[in-house]
């Protein structure tokens, strides 16, 4: 399993080297419940079923994943503050690359990145937009 996220991390690291990423995330989840390309359990959990997520204005404004291994494009970057008690701030071309500290927790970090990490009414309220009615 380690092997497969640093090998992931390092095609995710490179991707950034090339192009400006919107964001992406390396984790290990138990998937057994339902994931598929169209939500994170992430999003899953805080009641985000799916639609518009994958399109480039919910990714330029919303984080879809809180894990140890983070990219942030430079426009969800700029919505949250310091970082630096809780992971390490790489920039990784016009991305920035977190990486959660070994004395901090996903909890931590997902305080830390609140700002840009949405919830169920952002979610219905995108998805309204989306279809013309809000």
């Amino acid at each position: 399993r380690r092997k497969l996220q640093a090998r992931l991390t390092e095609i995710i690291d490179s991707a950034a080297a090339q192009t400006e990423l919107l964001q992406g995330f390396v984790a290990c989840w138990d998937a057994s419940d339902g994931f598929t390309a169209g939500h994170t359990l992430y999003e899953l959990s805080c009641g985000i079923i799916g639609q518009g997520v994958q399109g480039v204005p919910w990714c330029e404004r919303w984080l879809r994943a809180v894990a140890e291994k983070v990219w942030l494009g430079a426009s969800l970057r700029e919505r949250v503050g310091e970082l630096s008690e809780v992971a390490t701030v790489e920039q990784a071309g016009r991305s920035y690359k977190l990486t959660l500290r070994p004395e901090a927790s996903l909890d931590q970090l997902e305080a830390a990145l609140a700002p840009i990490l949405p919830g169920a009414e952002d979610w219905q309220a995108a998805v309204r937009r989306l279809y013309g009615r809000g």
